[in-house]
């Protein structure tokens, strides 16, 4: 199979995913840090990956300290 036709059948089931829990978002994004975490370690390992996720712990908190009140 192709690389193009791979990334058809891969799109083609998020985008059923999507649309089965279109109601639940947070289901949605849940399943899609689960799967990027897995990926993330298959190619960065688990320190690699404990270090970017912590990363982008902190760039969330360093955000919300950054909105205001209007």
């Amino acid at each position: 199979m192709e690389k193009d036709q791979y990334m058809h059948l891969i799109m083609d089931d998020v985008n059923h995913f999507a649309r089965k829990y279109k109601a639940d978002p947070l289901s949605i994004a849940a399943a899609l840090v689960a799967v990027a975490r897995v990926i993330y370690i298959d190619i960065l390992g688990p320190n690699q990956t404990e270090e970017m996720f912590q990363l982008f712990a902190d760039t969330i908190k360093k955000y919300e300290k950054r909105k205001t009140i209007h």
